[in-house]
């Protein structure tokens, strides 16, 4: 069992004591998580380490920072603060409590990431090999297999548990590796990108996949999802695969259904089962759209309040947007926009074609051009460059 109790309790007795004035600390708790957190790193917050913003006004009149500095100020503004704010801080505090249940599981994920590896080799004669000149191109461009991180997987969680505890009135949730397993299904992952992003490469995949299954060594399937308006797998070609699944395995049927993102995201997933009630996760995408993806994890980030390292400007930014909800689906349809640009247009082109490309720019009427995403690319490149030199 979690120490939730303990916690609630020891921050209690922080409001009721007063918090530490800080010249630049505004009211609300701080973001989950401020850029990349280690087990290294996990001393308790400095004032000037959080990213405080906020501040509730009282009335029309522009406070100094002084009037808002006695003890009793900062309890009063604090308990106005609303409820998601509030579970922000529960799931800063979760993350270091997950870790430990979370390195367990990422250790039983790493046990089998062998076998994962040998799984997915089924899909190399697909794969273009450089070094290999051929005339004909093969459907897949590239293919990418990772373990997921116990950071990742205790980020991901301390979200988790935080909706589960609302919805259940605070009650401390009991997080165990098997809680774990049935909420994160990727916590093995491969990436399959597409030499051109057209449905007969996509295709091509599955026939593997399902070749694999009726010979006796391919994976079971639990659920094939299809996102996006343009998806890259036929809805036969997902039916197919799920029949051959079930025929081989038996059990529930996978399930097999078209979902779109709000951002418009455009990909195919498959969940497949591995052993130890671990899954496994295969995306299907194309260039275009997984360059438009690199960029949008980031700005999810930043949706949700998170620091992105070395980007504070894109940080502020995208937080002001994750509180207002018409800027919201502005950004929202910003992306969609970029994706369906991707898809449609990006796809096709080769890995040197891709890059020279531009993305749609944004409406600085309605959102800060720091957003644009052609300036958030920039400044992502421009901190590995400094990132690389750095190590070097």
């Amino acid at each position: 069992m979690l120490g939730l109790q303990n916690l609630y309790s020891k921050f209690s007795n922080t409001l009721s004591t007063g918090l530490k004035a800080s010249s630049e600390a505004g009211l609300t708790p701080p973001s989950p998580f401020l850029g990349k957190i280690t087990n290294n790193n996990l001393a308790p917050l400095e004032a000037d380490t959080v990213s405080f913003t906020g501040r509730k006004k009282t009335s029309a009149k522009t406070h100094d920072d002084s009037s808002l500095r006695s003890s009793d100020a900062y309890a009063c503004l604090y308990v106005a603060d609303n409820a998601a704010k509030k579970m922000d801080y529960h799931a800063f505090s979760l993350y270091r409590d997950l870790l430990p249940v979370s390195s367990e599981v990422h250790q039983e994920a790493k046990k089998l990431e062998t076998i994962f590896k040998i799984k997915m080799c089924i899909f190399d004669s697909l794969l273009n090999n450089d070094a290999i000149k051929t005339t004909k191109t093969k459907p897949i461009a590239k293919k990418e297999v990772r373990v997921k991180s116990s950071q990742s997987i205790a980020k991901k969680m301390s979200t988790v548990v935080s909706e589960l505890m609302q919805k259940n009135d605070g009650y401390p949730v009991n997080v165990s590796p098997a809680l774990v397993k049935l909420k994160i299904h990727d916590l093995l992952g491969a990436r399959l990108i597409l030499a051109h992003g057209n449905n007969g490469e996509a295709n091509a995949i599955i026939n593997r996949l399902i070749e694999s299954i009726e010979a006796g060594n391919g994976p079971k399937i639990k659920s094939i999802k299809n996102y996006g308006t343009h998806p890259y797998l036929t809805n036969k070609k997902a039916e197919d695969l799920a029949d051959a699944s079930t025929k081989e395995f038996g059990g529930d049927y996978p399930d097999v259904y078209n979902k779109r993102k709000t951002s418009g995201y455009t990909a195919t997933h498959i969940i497949i089962e591995m052993a130890n009630g671990i899954d496994a996760e295969i995306q299907i995408l194309g260039r275009g759209v997984a360059r438009v993806k690199e960029i949008e994890d980031v700005c999810y980030k930043g949706l949700q309040g998170k620091a992105i390292s070395g980007l504070p400007e894109v940080s502020k930014a995208l937080k002001k947007v994750g509180e207002n909800p018409e800027l919201k689906i502005a950004f929202n349809k910003y992306l969609t926009l970029a994706y369906e640009t991707a898809r449609t247009k990006w796809d096709k082109l080769s890995d040197d074609d891709l890059c020279k490309q531009k993305f749609p720019s944004i409406n600085e009427n309605i959102l800060p051009s720091c957003l644009d995403l052609n300036n958030i690319e920039e400044a992502l490149v421009e901190k590995a460059k400094h990132k690389s030199n750095k190590n070097s």
